[in-house]
């Protein structure tokens, strides 16, 4: 399922091989690997619908802040347009908890403080990652406009972020752990 802003859910994305895809060269794309499988998801794509549903996982994108992150499926996720440190933040509609996913860590609601593993996801010119991964299949659709990137003093945000443990400072592209 794909989760667009605000918050329409459509069905199984559409999903196309490197082969027929004809994007800019400049264009970037996330890589999502599993189970030897690879997937590559255009970011105007992604700036239009920051929550994709697959294979029982999802990826979150928070254009602002620049990051993606792939976190457990959990269907009752819904991004919100709330930002904290630059990044898009998701709301679980069943208990109302608010959740960082590059932390996989709930910052308010009955679930605060519980945390889901998030691994941050790498991000590559098409150019490059049709030839990297010639086998994979790439997301189609409409894409969105461009978000503007928000910046993010790092400093201030592990100093925020103490609190919640050593892992909560992980640079982007590092796995937290559960």
């Amino acid at each position: 399922q794909m989760v667009e802003l605000p918050r329409t859910v459509e069905a199984e994305p559409t999903w196309a091989p490197v082969s027929a895809s004809h994007l800019p060269e400049e264009t970037r794309v996330l890589a999502w690997e599993e189970e030897g499988k690879t997937w590559l998801l255009p970011l105007p794509f992604m700036d239009r619908t920051p929550l994709l549903r697959h294979v029982g996982r999802q990826v979150a994108w928070s254009g602002t802040s620049g990051e993606a992150h792939l976190l457990p499926g959990s269907p009752s996720w819904v991004p919100t347009a709330d930002l904290l440190f630059g990044e898009r933040l998701l709301r679980d509609q069943v208990d109302g908890s608010t959740w960082l996913p590059s932390l996989g860590l709930a910052v308010a609601g009955p679930s605060a403080g519980e945390r889901v593993p998030s691994v941050a996801l790498p991000q590559l010119p098409w150019s490059e990652a049709r030839q990297a991964h010639p086998e994979a299949m790439v997301l189609q659709g409409q894409p969105g406009p461009s978000t503007p990137r928000v910046p993010v003093d790092m400093e201030r945000r592990r100093a925020l972020l103490a609190p919640f443990g050593p892992d909560a400072s992980l640079s982007p592209g590092s796995p937290s752990p559960p």
